[in-house]
Parts: C-alpha cells; structure tokens; sequence
C-alpha cells in the first residue's frame, strides 16, 4: 500500500477476493477454481453429478470465458467439499450420524465393518478404516410384508474420491410401485452367478465364485439355488417387471452416487422419507373417500 497525495494505492492484496465483475477477459489470471467454485456452488447442491462440460458453459456464459477442463472439474470438487463437506471427514462422522439416525428410529438396522490399518507388519492402533456398511430404515423394515415375493438387488458404482459400490435391495407392492428395502457400501460386487441362465452358465459362475472364498458359496447354498439363481427360479419372476427397475434405480442415485459417504447415507433417509410421507398421504385420502382394506 502506497500513500500518494491525499490517497492510498493498493498495490497488493493477498486476502480471497469477494467480489467479481460481469465480464473477465479470456486472458483473466484471477479466475481460479475458488470462484468458479463459489459460482456454481447451487448448481452443484441442486445436481452433484452434474457434468464439468456444463461447469464449462456457466463459466462461459457468466464470465465470458472459456476455463479448461482441469480448472472445471477441481471447481466442481472444491463445490462439493463446500457443500457436502469434505470425504475424509465425512468418514469420520459417518458413525455419529447413524447413531443419531437408530437413536430417531430405534428398529432401523445399521451394521459396520471395520478393517484394521497395518503399518507394514504391525497394527496401527486406535486407526480403523470403513469396509463395508449396511443400513435399512424402519419404515422399509414393517413395509415388507405387503411387497411381492420378488426382491432384486440392483448396484452403482461411486464416482467420489473413493471408490466403491453401493448396492440397492428393491421390492415392488401389489401397485407397481418399486419400494427399496435396503442398502449397502461395499468394495465391489459378485453377481454374475445369479444372473447365469443356464446350468453351464451357473456352474462357470459358482466355481468363479469359490475361488475367491467357500464362504462365498456355503452362505449362496444355505439359501437355496432356487432363491437366488434365475435358471433355478422355476419361472417365479416371469411376469414381473424387472429390467426397467434398473433404469429407475440408477436415475435416483445418479446424483448421491457422486457424493462423501456420509452425504450418501443421508440422500436416502431424506428421500424414503419423503416417499413414505408422501404415500402415507395418499393412502389416508383414500380412506377419507370411502376405500376399505382388506387383511389377507
């Protein structure tokens, strides 16, 4: 800062600017990805998957100016970090708000598994990492019984910082309506025997399957071939829409799928709970109206 005559010049500043004008010039050396950031942080908290070419054309079209690829999508991270707080915390909190979560609605399931950390052949100790996570909500938990006899486990992969897969257990009601049951983070999936629809097919599968562990396959054969294997299923699910459940599926974890862990987990208690608010409504106008229900 220099003073000259009655006035002071600012010649540095070296504070986060918090203003910005209409228009920067393509040639603008202060259009870093904290402003960006800061421009589409609604756009993000409406849509996290939204994609960096779009990132690019807000920029283009608020700024007059064409930002690279590398600067849009650190933007895009840094939007999310603000939003949706930052991945490795949301690891760190992620068991606190499932507490609080069973603490709300007591009959909910939670179970977390933890692996231990080693620090080449000793263990680190008080360090633990997340493995696996399983979480089912109490209302998906009593809604169980009025669903049909056909559940489908459908899974996306996440797209955040740390990879993963997040399945999805759905059931549809005598309405069509397609009701999630249950969900799970895990490393990866295991499907392809399920799917096998002939017995070469299964057989191919099933011993891909032992090879990674017989724990593997003795939990699949305690449940029975014919529960879980589509050429066994002896023409149960003919009749039953399935294949545009995933369709469904994948469209509503399209945005949490990009999302830290603890984000993701939240997406779908607000979203169930909105769905059975929602259904609860309408059911109770049906009643008004004059509808009686029968118990089978």
């Amino acid at each position: 800062m220099i003073r000259k005559k009655a006035c002071w010049e600012i010649r540095r500043y070296n504070g986060k600017r918090t203003c910005t004008v209409g228009t920067i010039s393509q040639d603008h050396a202060k259009l870093d990805s904290n402003t960006i950031a800061d421009a589409i942080r609604l756009l993000v908290e409406a849509d996290p998957s939204i994609k960096v070419k779009s990132v690019i054309a807000e920029v283009q079209s608020r700024f007059n100016n064409t930002v690279s690829y590398c600067k849009a999508w650190l933007a895009k991270q840094k939007a999310v970090t603000k939003v949706f707080r930052d991945w490795k915390v949301s690891y760190q909190t992620l068991p606190v708000w499932l507490k609080a979560m069973t603490v709300k609605m007591p009959r909910s399931r939670v179970q977390i598994k933890m692996l231990p950390v080693y620090r080449e052949s000793e263990e680190v100790q008080g360090v633990r990492v997340l493995h696996r996570i399983f979480w089912s909500f109490y209302l998906c938990i009593v809604a169980f019984i009025h669903y049909k006899p056909l559940v489908q486990v459908y899974s996306t992969h996440l797209y955040g910082k740390y990879k993963g897969t997040l399945l999805v257990v759905v059931a549809q009601d005598g309405n069509q309506n397609i009701v999630p049951i249950a969900f799970a983070i895990v490393e990866g999936e295991t499907t392809d025997a399920c799917y096998s629809r002939t017995e070469q097919e299964y057989n191919k599968n099933y011993q891909r399957l032992k090879e990674r562990g017989e724990a593997y396959t003795q939990w699949c054969d305690d449940i029975g071939v014919e529960r879980w294997v589509l050429v066994f299923d002896g023409g149960h699910r003919w009749g039953h829409m399935t294949t545009n459940l995933v369709e469904c599926i994948n469209s509503v974890l399209k945005g949490p799928r990009n999302l830290p862990v603890t984000a993701i987990v939240r997406s779908t208690f607000y979203r169930l709970n909105e769905l059975f608010t929602r259904k609860s409504t309408e059911a109770h106008k049906r009643l008004r109206n004059g509808l009686r229900i029968q118990n089978l």
